[in-house]
């Protein structure tokens, strides 16, 4: 599986993630921080990580702190774990749907890994 990381630049609430998955046709809350999306040939995991200002703080050093705050334009609190599915065909662009409508509902950016949070910045209103 291929993880992409959603940073949120309006912190939403697990409530509100888990509303926002189960607003997809296929979309359900399975675990205590844990969602699946699914379509006919996609299925993403949502891992809700309300620790990750934790992990910004004790895990990154002072030049990885100031880089991922420079490419998101804010100091991110949390983040959105996206697992793609290798085992359906459209996971990738499914996954993308969900990240930009995350994106669009709360503003932020995400990485796949590869680009480090420089793949998709955009305001909410933009």
């Amino acid at each position: 599986m291929n993880t992409i990381t959603v940073y949120p630049e309006r912190n939403p609430s697990l409530e509100e993630i888990q509303g926002f998955v189960r607003s997809f046709h296929d979309g359900d809350w399975v675990t205590a921080s844990r969602g699946v999306i699914e379509s006919d040939d996609g299925r993403v995991y949502l891992d809700y990580d309300e620790h990750y200002r934790t992990y910004f703080d004790t895990y990154l050093d002072e030049q990885q702190r100031a880089e991922l705050t420079a490419r998101l334009g804010f100091s991110p609190r949390l983040a959105i774990h996206l697992q793609v599915s290798n085992a359906y065909q459209h996971s990738r662009e499914l996954a993308r749907t969900v990240c930009e409508a995350i994106v669009r509902r709360w503003g932020g950016s995400w990485s796949n890994g590869a680009n480090q949070a420089s793949d998709k910045k955009r305001d909410r209103d933009t």
